[in-house]
């Protein structure tokens, strides 16, 4: 059986940026349902660009994000079936939110809004400046991240906000090099890149050797 080495698996040709993400783009497997519904949750459409973001697209856009922890209602536990205080909390800063869309504030503060939200923890702080001004903060998690960090042949390491800037600059090489606009027009080809990075990044999760270091 032939298998990809770690050096095959960790060379990336930014030229050929395009062919990558139509590669992987299309392994990108994600579907979550509305809360008590066999709809399932368009995440475009909840985006709402062009207006403000509402209630309903912002405990939808929580639940595509995370069904178990950021549903309306407690899924699992002695408390299941109350009220999502995480999601109350951020239901009260959706002004603030929708103020940072209209860029009426700035990121500094919106993020000292958003940690009283989500007090620690980079990938749901960027999620809601993702949800906000979604084709200037890109979509952040571990797969995504362990892809950027094979690919610029760094330690791999969760995310963090100090390593962030450098995966936004990454994201927007990519973006550049396709021909992607990094505007609310481009919104859905941007989720394509996305969703490669996430799939190759699952892929790697899977099958690259644990012992592979960076070169």
């Amino acid at each position: 059986m032939y298998t990809l080495s770690n050096v095959e698996i960790s060379r990336f040709d930014l030229t050929r940026a395009a062919d990558f993400i139509r590669c992987w783009a299309p392994f990108y497997r994600y579907r979550v349902k509305v809360f008590e519904s066999p709809q399932e949750i368009d995440y475009y459409e909840e985006l709402n660009l062009g207006s403000d973001l509402t209630r309903q697209n912002l405990e939808r856009l929580l639940r595509w994000k995370d069904p178990q922890r950021l549903t309306e209602q407690i899924m699992t536990g002695p408390n299941r079936g109350e009220r999502n205080k995480t999601v109350d909390r951020t239901i009260k800063a959706l002004p603030l939110l929708n103020r940072f869309r209209r860029r009426e504030i700035s990121e500094e503060d919106a993020l000292t809004a958003i940690s009283e939200v989500f007090q620690s923890g980079v990938v749901f702080q960027v999620f809601l400046l993702h949800i906000a001004q979604p084709h200037v903060y890109p979509i952040v998690d571990q797969h995504v991240f362990r892809v950027y960090s094979v690919h610029r042949g760094l330690k791999e390491e969760d995310p963090t906000w100090t390593a962030y800037p450098g995966y936004q600059a990454y994201f927007s090489e990519i973006a550049q090099t396709i021909g992607i606009a990094r505007t609310t027009s481009g919104v859905r080809d941007l989720k394509q890149i996305d969703n490669a990075l996430m799939a190759f990044g699952q892929f790697l999760k899977k099958y690259r050797r644990p012992s592979a270091t960076p070169n």
